[in-house]
């Protein structure tokens, strides 16, 4: 996978954008594009990518939810239209947290 192929699959024009999807400065994006996009960014691609389709997909419907974690989904669920896609990364890694405990 290349930088160009980020670029594509995550629908920005510069490079410098790929940064905040990643947590990662600027600088980086310009090294993978040098030596190549590490394989656990690729994953974390995916992964984003994989995320956003679930979500997103109205065809398949999820399991139910209940509790906390219905009160949690509905709170993501209202506050995806004005967030960043950073910002949506970090609220899912909060909440996959959560749910693990």
């Amino acid at each position: 996978m290349t930088v160009d192929d980020l670029k594509r699959m995550f629908n920005v024009v510069e490079d410098q954008e790929l940064a905040p999807i990643f947590g990662r400065k600027k600088g980086a994006v310009s090294a993978w594009r040098k030596s190549g996009v590490p394989a656990a960014i690729e994953v974390k691609a995916r992964d984003i990518l994989a995320t956003r389709q679930v979500l997103t997909d109205k065809t398949t419907p999820a399991p139910p939810v209940t509790g906390t974690r219905q009160k949690q989904q509905r709170f993501i669920e209202a506050s995806l239209p004005i967030l960043e896609d950073d910002q949506v990364e970090m609220i899912f890694d909060q909440v996959r947290g959560m749910m693990a405990r």
